[in-house]
């Protein structure tokens, strides 16, 4: 069922302005079997539009113990109002319930990550809590055309962010499409241990192939880098055959408590559907599990405190009387989806 067929019977709701620093109660109904529900998210931007992309979560009680200066989830997103990438920088939101996302409480002052000038942009922010260094840590793709590079900031309280620096990227995998770029999309990163964190990212095709490609995994000792030389991931369907022509997008994945991981990734060029499954090897070998699940351009992953369901927020274009907008919407799934194919 398409997304503009879920709005019709009102299994979507329509976005609405986001009040001063309070909540709602998150929504209640939710189907655990597709199409899976998708509600608007409310969320604060910089630039008062709502529309943003690249969303990617902290569960702050899971990592601390107890909601981190008084919220639980702690997102960085990039503003993306009608493709404006001149608005597209890391900004940091706070929430209590998935739903509402507060953009100056607790002193934010966005977006946390300044501009690098029109038509350069940033993009594909991924946010960590470092416990090697006692800090939030955040990396993002600038392209600066005809080049691109990975940065990489922190900070020790969440609204304070030190200047970037540049991610020392071994090999780059520069490939002429379009120009002479790194071409490393949506990178996401996760920790094993002390010192030990691993890199994703999506690599595109060359001249003359699709946009979209395959996934890398990358070695770091930190996500500040440097990041070591990239390997291709294995890629299966469940049944252990290889998982072919997977035209990935945009992606992004998190760890379980037990170490299996979830991942998920939108296919084609700029994201239609949801593609998920799971790792057992820290993200060297995924199995593919499901394909469309839902309507995604880069999803976050947040498990749920029953421990048998994982909170989705994901960009999904809604809005069909502004196009070119995006928007987040709170979905949950089954944590056998990422599992399992029945």
């Amino acid at each position: 069922m398409s997304l503009l067929a879920l709005l019709a019977q009102n299994m979507i709701e329509a976005p609405v302005p986001l009040p001063a620093v309070s909540e709602v109660a998150r929504p209640s109904t939710w189907l655990d079997v597709p199409p899976y529900t998708q509600h608007f998210v409310r969320i604060g931007t910089y630039d008062g539009s709502g529309s943003t992309l690249h969303p990617d979560v902290l569960d702050t009680t899971k990592l601390f113990g107890a909601p981190y200066r008084g919220y639980r989830y702690w997102m960085t997103h990039t503003p993306f109002p009608y493709q404006d990438g001149s608005k597209e920088n890391p900004s940091i939101v706070v929430s209590n319930n998935l739903y509402d996302w507060h953009d100056t409480a607790v002193g934010i002052t966005n977006p946390v990550i300044p501009p690098p000038g029109d038509p350069q942009y940033n993009s594909d922010n991924d946010i960590a809590w470092n416990p090697d260094t006692n800090r939030f840590e955040i990396t993002w793709r600038t392209v600066q055309f005809p080049n691109e590079s990975m940065r990489f900031a922190y900070s020790t309280d969440g609204t304070t962010w030190s200047a970037f620096q540049t991610i020392t990227v071994a090999g780059a995998g520069l490939i002429p499409y379009p120009g002479t770029r790194l071409e490393m999309l949506s990178p996401f990163m996760a920790r094993f241990g002390e010192f030990d964190w691993r890199v994703w990212h999506i690599k595109r095709g060359g001249t003359g192939q699709p946009n979209g490609g395959g996934l890398v995994w990358r070695d770091a000792s930190s996500p500040a880098g440097p990041w070591r030389t990239g390997t291709d991931c294995v890629l299966l369907n469940i049944d252990g055959s290889t998982f072919t022509n997977p035209q990935f997008w945009h992606g992004n994945a998190t760890v379980l408590p037990d170490g299996r991981m979830i991942g998920g990734w939108s296919t084609g060029d700029s994201g239609g559907n949801l593609t998920v499954g799971s790792s057992l090897d820290k993200g060297k070998t995924w199995t593919i599990t499901r394909q469309s699940i839902m309507g995604s351009y880069r999803p976050a992953f947040v498990l749920d405190d029953d421990g048998v369901h994982v909170w989705i927020v994901d960009n999904v274009k809604m809005d069909p009387a502004r196009p070119g907008t995006n928007w987040l919407g709170l979905s949950r799934v089954p944590l056998s989806v990422f599992f399992s194919a029945a």
